[in-house]
């Protein structure tokens, strides 16, 4: 009872300590962004292991000394082995999310450190003992898989449960722009690498592509160390059950102590919430589950890694403007992330969908009508089809996607929203070349039918967040006729009932010893106050 009692009063402490007219300004913004960048190391990590082999693949085809049949087989292999790493590693997260968000981050960095050995320090590519080099590449790449997908499902839920209502929006948003700063760093990396025909012996020796491979190692280094000396408790939602104490400490390094804490409080009280699994949690929030599955792979049926695949092809037929062309397209792709920061938390996550859906749906409709024509005007037109698509998506679908999945879903669940995500890709990864080699541009007609449905799909099925709290969120998808009695676990019911019985006794208690009257079943309680 005293345990009970003293969660009471943690929250009732919470509650009235916690008030103030304009929670923005009650914020340690400071403290909230440096704790919010070293979360964000798991975003950059996420986008630099996903481009930086396609930055460096002509220097492997030369150390190597792949032929072109060769080239192809091994740059497919290690496209793939990132998304399938990441696939067993984001169902596996779900299940380590009970034990802490910082614990998920650690196994990442765990995985990414190995990694970057692996790729930077003992693969030695040499065309004349080209397997063991090869083995190190493949393991590497493997691992580096398994981080992200660990940082891809840990990330947007942690960065979610430290933001205040009113900076979810712009801060979860944040995960999809480090992911498109990275790509575009990669991009660049390519630059400075040496150039082809040099000897063989510059590309061993050359410290910037093994500094490529090794970054993500190294920044992890730096999340791991900064977590241990600085930022050393977990989000406040996580103790929030477990460990009160913990949970207001946590919660007050975010916000000052007289903030508007309905925010504050209703999150602590979803997270001890988020930590229950079990089959009448799902019965409530089924929708919740099977609308962040959708939307997890609707961001993939976009069609956006078939415009980044097939766009290059066509650059390439226009003299002279390849180069120039595929950085302007890297360029869209980042300032229009940036973009997305001021626009989810005004104009609403449903808004955003339904309008990147519709916008998708004219580009990839655009480049089907263009993509075949050889002039100047219909390379024109394909090109500007091209960066609209890519500016439409890093708007909506790209940022959103993350953003809702964190709102919607519960901790332990959002794992097999980002699993269904890494499916899509490997899916859609491995039939672009088959569609395109069968189906030519009307490859881009089947996912505009695609589109088209996923838009019914967002309009019917997923309701607006903007503005709610995590709780408030999750609510709206519950089930109509179920009880709160769902979050309590079957096999301990009775535990769950004790516990509601003796919060409500001490509940009444504590507002009949404040003079407060109590409407309990119908019977009021008053106690009046001594003189």
């Amino acid at each position: 009872q005293m345990c009970i009692r003293d969660r009471y009063m943690g929250y009732q402490q919470v509650w009235k300590m916690t008030q103030s007219p304009n929670p923005a300004k009650e914020v340690r913004m400071g403290y909230l962004v440096g704790y919010l960048s070293v979360i964000l190391i798991g975003s950059l990590n996420f986008g630099w292991n996903a481009s930086i082999f396609g930055a460096c693949q002509f220097l492997f085809e030369w150390m190597y000394g792949w032929k072109e049949s060769d080239s192809a087989f091994w740059r497919s292999l290690n496209n793939t082995l990132v998304p399938v790493g990441a696939l067993v590693s984001s169902l596996i997260a779900s299940k380590l999310m009970m034990y802490g968000r910082r614990v998920v981050i650690f196994v990442a960095a765990f995985f990414s450190i190995i990694g970057a050995i692996f790729l930077a320090v003992l693969q030695r590519p040499n065309p004349q003992t080209p397997t063991t080099g090869l083995a190190f590449l493949c393991i590497g790449r493997t691992l580096m898989g398994i981080s992200v997908g660990f940082y891809s499902t840990v990330t947007p839920t942690y960065i979610n449960e430290i933001s205040p209502v009113h900076l979810t929006g712009t801060f979860g948003s944040c995960h999809q722009l480090l992911i498109t700063f990275a790509i575009v760093m990669t991009y660049f990396l390519g630059f400075i690498l040496p150039k082809k025909g040099e000897k063989i012996e510059v590309y061993q020796n050359n410290f910037t592509w093994k500094m490529g491979m090794a970054f993500p190692g190294i920044m992890s280094i730096i999340q791991v160390l900064l977590m241990m000396a600085v930022y050393t408790l977990d989000s406040p939602s996580y103790y929030c059950g477990k460990d009160e104490e913990k949970s207001q400490t946590a919660l007050f390094k975010i916000y000052v102590q007289n903030m508007d804490a309905k925010d504050a409080y209703e999150k602590m009280v979803s997270g001890q919430k988020k930590s229950v699994l079990s089959g009448s949690l799902y019965s409530k929030y089924k929708t919740a589950f099977w609308v962040g599955i959708a939307i997890a792979a609707i961001q993939q049926l976009t069609g956006i890694n078939i415009v980044m695949y097939y766009a290059p092809e066509v650059f390439k037929n226009q003299e002279g403007w390849a180069a120039t062309l595929s950085l302007i397209a890297m360029l869209i792709n980042f300032v229009f992330t940036i973009a997305s920061l001021f626009m989810a938390d005004r104009l609403g996550r449903k808004f955003l969908l339904i309008a990147g859906s519709i916008g998708c749906i004219i580009g990839l409709f655009a480049c089907y009508l263009t993509c075949t024509g050889t002039t100047k005007v219909y390379y024109l037109f394909f090109n500007i089809a091209v960066f609209f698509f890519i500016a439409v998506f890093e708007m909506s679908h790209g940022p959103i996607c993350w953003l809702y999945l964190s709102e919607i879903l519960f901790s332990n669940w959002m794992g097999y929203a980002v699993a269904s995500s890494w499916i899509f890709t490997i899916f859609v990864s491995l039939s672009t070349p088959f569609l395109f080699l069968h189906l030519k541009q009307n490859t881009y007609l089947l996912y505009t039918v695609l589109m088209v449905l996923s838009t019914v799909f967002i309009v019917v099925f997923v309701k607006e967040t903007k503005g709610k709290t995590s709780e408030d969120c999750k609510e709206q998808y519950a089930s109509e006729g179920s009880s709160q009695d769902g979050l309590v676990p079957k096999t301990s019911q009775f535990n769950g009932n004790l516990m509601i019985i003796l919060n409500c006794l001490l509940y009444t208690s504590d507002a009949a010893d404040e003079g407060l009257g109590v409407d309990l079943g119908g019977r009021r309680i008053i106690k009046k106050k001594t003189k």
